[in-house]
């Protein structure tokens, strides 16, 4: 869910208050896959982020009503609709592409230090390690037994086909005393011919960033998609009573904390250039959106309007913002310019709006609205016309995020097993999927491919970040910050853009 601020709405429309948290204090590889229905399992919701709903009076009543009598026959037809997950181990119509990853070789023309010969092996674990996460491959590792049983000294061709991989990397390094080169070259292994090859070189302590560029280039010219590796997280760490900025590398390396305000900060976004992360803060008492300059080290103020002031979400363009103000009472959402300015209001209802997003074309939002009596997933165009509901499933649905292909919309759900789980569901109602099933889930976003997910989740007992594909596999954790310092837990991650 948005872990935003809980917006209580009064007797009136326009009284309201705010409660602050409680520590206060390209191509589309995937087609259908098989689907099972998903395990039951109890859990008490009673202390995460909720809604606060309460009626207004008569004439409200008599307004929900006449909104699910409408909706009846819509909800009639989902109502035989079942819930279920991906199947993990059965993907019709997908399968990876095995490929494996040598250790480097030294053409350096000198005997090496065991330090240095130890970052060249990291060089190559990143990669095999950056070639797992994707599910573009699957990764072979070299077998000790089937070396001694083919009386091999190294690996060949013909070696890494009888092991299954279709592609094998080889890589040979050249090291100075400042500097860190590497040449790769991708193997088809039925053929032992290449397919791609790159040289890249760098500063000897930046040789992460190195295996990173090399994996981007791989998956670039063997899969022609974009690759992920050198793109970064953002996040919340929660310390104390305050909650603080980090950004870290995809693959959760390199932590680092951008803003420790003595404040809570929550929501972060990047902007589509990655050079900036809007997000809510409370740092001047009420909520406001504010921007980080991730190269300038400066925040300024975006947005500073009485009430409520949340959820921001840049457009595609990076020329406007969405958000969920409450300056005329209600949590209603906003269009508003790079400069804080409001150019529209888009919803006008009694009931509470929040989490807008954009669609990657810019030209519609997906939001979540309780105006059928319950939080569901909405659509609507960017002048708040055309609105439509997508879910019909689950009695509490939040935080939609929309695929960069477009194909898919990300949201948080009570399923039926009482769990707040990751789903995913076609813009136009379909093909409703659990991806996760174990914990509390929350915060999904996509990665810039669409590939991958990232999302907080209570499942270890703290909540901390973990990522997995588009399909539910590969679910690893990224952080683990409990019991480090003062630190307790982290929330809110967004993927940012690809690095130019």
């Amino acid at each position: 869910m948005s872990e935003i601020i809980k917006f209580r709405r009064s007797g009136s429309e326009s009284a309201s208050a705010l409660e602050k948290p409680d520590n206060a204090c390209q191509n589309d590889i995937f087609p259908n896959k098989k689907c099972r229905v998903s395990a039951s399992r109890k859990r008490d919701y009673g202390t995460r982020p909720t809604l606060n709903l309460f009626i207004i009076g008569a004439s409200l009543c008599v307004a929900l009503l006449l909104a699910a009598t409408s909706e009846s026959q819509a909800q009639d037809f989902y109502s035989n609709v079942p819930d279920i997950s991906v199947e993990l181990d059965t993907l019709q119509g997908f399968t990876p592409t095995p490929i494996a990853v040598e250790d480097p070789t030294n053409r350096s023309g000198a005997a090496l230090f065991p330090s240095d010969l130890q970052d060249l092996l990291d060089i190559s674990e990143v990669i095999r390690h950056d070639l797992d996460f994707t599910p573009l491959c699957s990764l072979i590792y070299i077998d000790s037994l089937f070396m001694t049983h083919m009386g091999l000294t190294e690996m060949n061709a013909n070696a890494w086909k009888r092991l299954g991989a279709d592609y094998y990397v080889t890589l040979s390094a050249k090291l100075t005393p400042t500097t860190v080169s590497v040449r790769y070259r991708a193997m088809l292994s039925s053929t032992d011919s290449e397919r791609a090859r790159g040289e890249f070189e760098v500063d000897r302590k930046f040789y992460r960033a190195l295996a990173h560029r090399i994996s981007d280039d791989i998956i670039q010219k063997l899969f022609t998609e974009k690759g992920i590796f050198q793109t970064r997280i953002c996040y919340i760490v929660r310390k104390g009573g305050n909650k603080n900025l980090y950004v870290a590398d995809y693959d959760g390396a390199s932590p680092t904390q951008i803003l420790a305000n003595g404040s809570i900060n929550l929501s972060p976004t990047f902007t589509p250039d990655g050079n900036e992360v809007l997000f809510t803060s409370f740092v001047d008492g009420n909520p406001k959106i504010y921007s980080f300059g991730l190269k300038t080290g400066k925040t300024k103020l975006i947005a500073g309007f009485p009430g409520l002031n949340s959820a921001p979400s840049v457009s595609p363009d990076g020329d406007r913002i969405a958000c969920v103000l409450s300056k005329d009472g209600n949590a209603e959402i906003y269009l508003l310019d790079r400069r804080g300015r409001i150019i529209r209001r888009l919803t006008r209802t009694r009931a509470i709006e929040n989490a807008p997003t954009f669609s990657p074309d810019g030209q519609e939002i997906v939001f979540s609205s309780d105006r059928s009596g319950s939080p569901q997933i909405y659509i609507m165009d960017i002048e708040g016309l055309n609105v439509r509901r997508v879910t019909f499933q689950g009695k509490y649905n939040d935080s939609p995020v929309w695929s960069p292909r477009g194909d898919v919309i990300l949201f948080v759900s009570r399923t039926k097993s009482g769990r707040f789980d990751i789903c995913t569901i076609s813009p136009t109602g379909q093909d409703y999927r659990i991806l996760t099933n174990t914990g509390a889930n929350e915060n999904p976003h996509f990665s810039p491919d669409g590939n991958s997910i990232v999302f907080s989740s209570t499942r270890l007992g703290v909540m901390e970040i973990f990522t997995m594909d588009r399909f539910g596999r590969k679910q690893s954790r990224l952080t683990r910050t409990a019991g480090r310092g003062d630190a307790k837990g982290a929330s809110n991650p967004v993927w940012g853009p690809y690095k130019d």
